[in-house]
């Protein structure tokens, strides 16, 4: 007469096992488990009469069965809370005009992911449709290299909201005086840019330009962010056709640009519309020039 043995099968919550519970299985002969976990989960381990065993494709087979036989099937998350939070982190400080495009689709992604994350205990497929929205967002954002007349910086057209004009996105132009042609004009690397990277070497006639659109002739605030080793440098701004009012302030620092500043100043846009802000390197030259965060201050009044 052949005996029989019992294959116990447990699981926990995060997927299922073909078959589960107690099995009867004809001594000597096999028993195969399909082990399935559900979406964002894997399976951690399998335990087999206590020992841990190697599963291939979700199943695990027991080709001879002699005796009685436990599995415990353990599955686990493929995302926590903690690795959600993680790719929010990363977004802060990250800013849309960074992007040439999906910038929209990352904000949302990063907010529907703040909101789970400030549930007591969001579920595990929520974390992983949250983390997976996100990478997908991530991987589909398209850098920006240079703003340009077919993609211009936008000045912003509300109070209260501000924009960041990255320096590095300039369209440069070296001048090399026998003064300082030694030192060219270039975008460079550091960790203190807000980007990564920022203007350098803006001397004597060279200029950055950057195309823009304005729809609202005004007043705009501006807080610049940089790097300098003489107190004479500055920044000097125009505009070619003369739809920003030119000026200057000055942006210098005697810490051998070791430490970051900011000086804050306005520039007037007397016209609305497309246009060119320039900045041109002055005698005394520009400091190393990171960013501009750019507002509204006040409107022009509308022309009768």
């Amino acid at each position: 007469d052949y005996q029989t043995c019992n294959v116990t099968v447990t699981a926990n919550e995060g997927g299922t096992v073909s078959p589960a519970g107690t099995t009867a299985v004809t001594e000597g002969e096999s028993f195969t488990l399909t082990i399935t976990p559900d979406a964002y989960y894997h399976v951690e381990s399998v335990v087999v009469n206590g020992e841990t065993v190697t599963v291939t494709d979700n199943t695990y087979t027991l080709d001879s069965v002699t005796s009685e036989t436990t599995i415990e099937v353990t599955f686990a998350p493929d995302v926590t809370r903690d690795d959600l939070q993680a790719l929010v982190d990363a977004a802060d400080g990250k800013v849309g005009e960074w992007y040439t495009s999906g910038w929209d689709a990352y904000a949302k992604a990063i907010a529907d992911a703040t909101e789970l994350l400030k549930e007591e205990n969001p579920s595990v497929s929520a974390l992983g449709e949250a983390k997976t929205a996100i990478e997908t967002a991530l991987a589909a954002l398209v850098e920006r290299e240079q703003y340009t007349t077919e993609d211009p910086f936008y000045f912003p057209n509300e109070k209260g909201v501000s924009v960041t004009l990255e320096a590095e996105f300039a369209q440069l132009h070296n001048v090399e005086l026998a003064s300082d042609g030694q030192w060219a004009l270039c975008v460079a690397e550091a960790d203190w840019a807000s980007h990564g990277e920022f203007i350098n070497c803006l001397n004597q006639q060279d200029t950055i330009s950057f195309p823009y659109e304005a729809k609202t002739a005004g007043t705009y605030t501006v807080t610049a962010t940089y790097r300098s080793g003489d107190t004479n440098n500055s920044l000097a701004w125009s505009e070619p056709d003369g739809k920003i009012a030119s000026g200057t302030v000055s942006a210098g620092a005697g810490d051998s640009a070791t430490q970051t500043h900011t000086v804050t100043f306005e520039i007037e846009i007397t016209e609305a519309g497309a246009g060119t802000l320039v900045f041109t390197g002055p005698d005394k030259k520009s400091p190393q020039l990171d960013k501009l965060v750019i507002e509204l201050k006040e409107a022009a009044e509308p022309q009768p």
